[in-house]
């Protein structure tokens, strides 16, 4: 996986929708994966940083697998131009002639069904300094907006109780959102940020 080869994709498209199929070979529990990897956490900043989006979901298969295991090292990865139009991503249980399981989508007309979402090109300047900061922040954010965890004492108080309180949620949706808010909160209290 080669950083420099996904900028230079992203600059030449020049703000027009991109998707990227990768084999990054980087192991992550955010991509569903069963553990996470060095490789894994500094593509997940890059990715951040650039305001990219990996399209995997869970799934029983993995994109990945030989005879000495399996995993989700192939990730689909889009800018936020196309978060409406790409969709049904999966892995297929088809037979490939490769270790890398096929992955399938639908690039169309989008989902009328989905809600519009106000995507800004909001770009932060993330300084390593402030990640204690931003981790801070995020956990007072958390505590204060999210009805019923004000309680919690540690971090390890805090994620058993938004596990709880989202195994309980029958409306996914409104917890991702609530935590999106928040999220963004975070990052514009934490960092400096402008606009593409």
């Amino acid at each position: 996986m080669d950083l420099s080869k996904i900028e230079a994709v992203l600059q030449h498209a020049n703000g027009v929708g991109v998707l990227l199929a990768i084999d990054t070979n980087a192991r992550s529990a955010s991509w569903h994966d069963s553990t996470t990897n060095a490789r894994a956490r500094t593509l997940d900043e890059y990715l951040m940083s650039k305001q990219l989006y990996i399209l995997n979901e869970e799934s029983l298969n993995t994109t990945f697998r030989n005879r000495r295991g399996v995993s989700n090292i192939d990730l689909t990865i889009i800018t936020n131009q196309l978060l409406r139009t790409v969709t049904q991503w999966e892995i297929s249980d088809q037979e490939s002639s490769s270790d890398h399981n096929i992955i399938k989508y639908v690039i169309g007309q989008g989902d009328s069904n989905r809600e519009s979402v106000d995507f800004q090109n909001v770009r932060y300047l993330f300084k390593k300094d402030n990640y204690a900061i931003f981790q801070e922040n995020l956990i007072q954010l958390a505590k204060t907006k999210l009805c019923g965890l004000h309680n919690a004492e540690t971090t390890e108080d805090l994620d058993i109780m938004l596990c709880a309180r989202i195994a309980e949620e029958a409306d996914i949706e409104k917890s991702t959102e609530e935590f999106h808010v928040i999220l963004k909160t975070t990052c514009n209290k934490t960092y400096k940020k402008h606009r593409t």
